[in-house]
């Protein structure tokens, strides 16, 4: 199965529907309105069969509340089915946020547990 896009975001959040771990790519910074944009990729999460989920965050050139909110969500969905969240590709700033939201936990190395540190392709 090739890549789905999230409805009405062909270039801002790209979800692999299929395989474990299941793969989904921030393609741009998630700014006002294209928040929903997040949701909508949530929402497609919630429908299909429940697997690790990896997010490869390296084509985001600002990382801010909106992304971290929905790494925040998503990582609470997947892993209330037992499932893991893993973070790939994030710059040096990307992983200090993350490190000082709580959401280190999520990246592979010293920041976090070792996950698949592949990004999409």
């Amino acid at each position: 199965m090739s890549p789905v896009s999230v409805p009405e975001v062909p270039r801002t959040v790209e979800c692999v529907l299929h395989g474990d771990p299941l793969h989904v790519r921030l393609l741009d910074h998630l700014d006002g309105g294209r928040h929903s944009h997040l949701e909508a990729a949530l929402d497609i999460l919630t429908v299909v069969p429940p697997a690790d989920v990896v997010v490869d965050v390296s084509a985001v050139r600002f990382f801010g509340a909106s992304e971290v909110q929905f790494l925040l969500r998503l990582s609470r969905l997947v892993e209330g089915t037992g499932h893991t969240t893993a973070v790939t590709g994030a710059k040096p700033e990307t992983r200090r946020l993350l490190v000082l939201t709580g959401l280190g936990r999520l990246l592979p190395g010293p920041d976090g547990p070792a996950g698949d540190q592949t990004p999409m392709r």
